[in-house]
Order: structure tokens, then sequence, then C-alpha cells
């Protein structure tokens, strides 16, 4: 019998989440949040969403890393890995770790930039690399990876005979990149499901933290900022024939700096400490609810936010540009 309220559901999930199975701690989720008065519905949502995905990372797929590969993309700093908060939410299910510490640990905040319009970044949660999950050449957390490495690198071949926006200078030594990989129909159109379930995922993540997304932030007002922290630069502003190249690190450390400015930090932490119990997993799911609806309206948001002079995120008055 688990105690009611938040406390209660707390303490049982401490009790139950060091030396069990991933099995048993999903069907412990699914009871504590039966004890909360959830329904039986509710309590499967979860459950099973989180049991989907793992079905569908590899469902049909042929494809397996090859021998000789030393998990180059598991490694590698320059290949970015985005996840979700349900990301971390199975990797706590799959470690018996709590998300807040498994956050603090293994993972941090990055950035997507817009491909014509580098100024305009996405608010990303990353992964940090190496890969804190990679045991010599296994993952940890398999079944529950994010839904990123899932993809890769058969996202890569979804066009016959093509690889979809793979640089060959920064990955063409990667073993599973170098031929020809021939997807069935079939596998082709889970890739696609997946795929649609990383964007629902990323919209959740965006507005779980915030409480609007998606979350592309304008920071040519912190132009200064970046190009103090950019390192390695070599070519100068204002030339349009040798336009400047700044870091990919250097927006991630501005925008990293005014989100702790603004108290957004703070905010991230307490969110992920929600997230420690079950009624806070279950209320995630709820705002995924409403999230999948406005994905499901596959509308482009045409504007972004940028920060004030406090630091405060406002809704630019200019729109993204086309």
């Amino acid at each position: 019998m688990v105690e009611g309220g938040p406390n209660g559901v707390s303490n049982f999930l401490d009790s139950i989440w060091q030396n069990t199975s991933p099995y048993l701690r999903i069907e412990a989720l699914s009871h504590c949040l039966k004890s909360c008065g959830r329904s039986k519905g509710e309590c499967l949502k979860v459950k099973d969403y989180i049991e989907n995905r793992a079905r569908l990372f590899n469902r049909y797929s042929e494809f397996s890393c090859p021998d000789e590969c030393n998990r180059f993309g598991c490694e590698d700093e320059r290949l970015h890995v985005s996840v979700s908060i349900i990301d971390l939410v199975a990797a706590s299910l799959l470690t018996g770790k709590r998300v807040f510490h498994l956050f603090r640990a293994h993972y941090k905040i990055g950035t997507s930039p817009m491909e014509e319009h580098p100024w305009i970044q996405r608010f990303v949660l990353e992964l940090k690399k190496p890969c804190p999950f990679l045991t010599e050449k296994d993952c940890e957390i398999y079944r529950g990876r994010p839904i990123t490495c899932a993809l890769f690198p058969e996202a890569f071949f979804l066009s016959p005979g093509q690889r979809r926006g793979l640089d060959d200078e920064k990955f063409g030594h990667y073993p599973c990149l170098r031929g020809p990989l021939v997807l069935s129909e079939r596998r082709r159109f889970v890739l696609i499901e997946l795929m649609e379930m990383a964007r629902r995922e990323a919209l959740l993540t965006e507005f779980y933290l915030f409480g609007f997304s998606p979350l592309f932030v304008d920071l040519r007002n912190s132009v200064i900022d970046v190009v103090e922290v950019s390192q390695n630069t070599s070519r100068s502003i204002g030339d349009a024939q040798k336009p400047y190249e700044i870091p990919h690190e250097a927006f991630e450390k501005i925008l990293v700096r005014r989100l702790g400015n603004g108290g957004y930090l703070s905010r991230i932490d307490s969110k992920m400490d929600e997230l420690n119990g079950a009624s806070g997993i279950e209320a995630l799911f709820e705002i995924k609810d409403w999230t999948d609806l406005v994905a499901a309206d596959d509308k482009d948001f045409p504007y972004c936010y940028e920060f004030d002079e406090r630091d405060k995120l406002n809704l630019a008055k200019r729109p993204i540009p086309g």
C-alpha cells in the first residue's frame, strides 16, 4: 500500500528505484500513479508511451553497428545529440537514478541554429559527450536511449541513394556512413514516425521548462557578448566576402549565461526535480496532451524571443526572417 500525496509517492519511489529492474520500475511508476487517484487509462498512457518508443527504435531495422566501429558517434563532441524531457524520464527508469541527478551529471543546455539565420538559435537539451552511458561498445540505456540516437544513422538515408544533411568532412570516417544503407519501406515509415515523435517531444520539453514553445532565441542583441567569448575566429566582422565565423559553443555559452541571469536555470532545476515523483511525471504527460494538439496543427511559429536588459525572455517584435 502506497501512501497518498507527493511525499508518500516520493518515498515509495525511493524504496523501489534502487536494485530493481527497469520493468519493475515502470510497473512501480504505474502503481504510484494509481495511488495518487489517477485512472487506469492515465497510468497506462505513461507506461505504454515509453514502452512503445522502445519497440519502435528497432522495428523492421536491419542496421547494426559495424564491429570495427569504435562508437565514434557516441564519443564525438561535434555530433550533438539533442534529447527531450521524456528521454530523461526513460533514462531514469532504466538506470534507477533520479531525473534531477541525471540532468545535472549527464546533460546540458545546448542550441540548434536555424540554417539560414545562425543568430537565431533554438533551445535544446543535449547529452554530454563522450556519452556517459557508453560502456565499452554497449549502451547502458539502449531501450531508453534518445530518439536522436535511435534515428542514427538510418535517418541520413531516408532518401534512396542520398545522405541527408551529412557533413562528410566531420563524419565521413564513420564506418556506418561509408557505404549505402538500404532501408525497407516499412522501416522508412517507422523512422518517419520516430521523427514526428521527436518533434512533438521537443515542443513538450520547451513548454514544460519555460511555459512556451517553440523557443527560438534571437541573439543579435547579444552580438558583443558572443564575439567576446568566441575563440579561434580568423575573419573580420563587416566583410561580406569573408563572413565572421563564430563557434557553436559561443552561442551556447551566451544562452546559458543569460538564462542563468534571468533565473531560468533555477526554474529548469525545479522542473527537473518535480519529475522525481510519479505525480510529476503524470503531470508532464498531461501537458503532452496539449502540446501534441499544437504539434498536430503543423503551422510554423513565425516569431522568436529575445533577452531584454534584465535577461528576461520576451517575444521579439520582428518575425523570424522568411
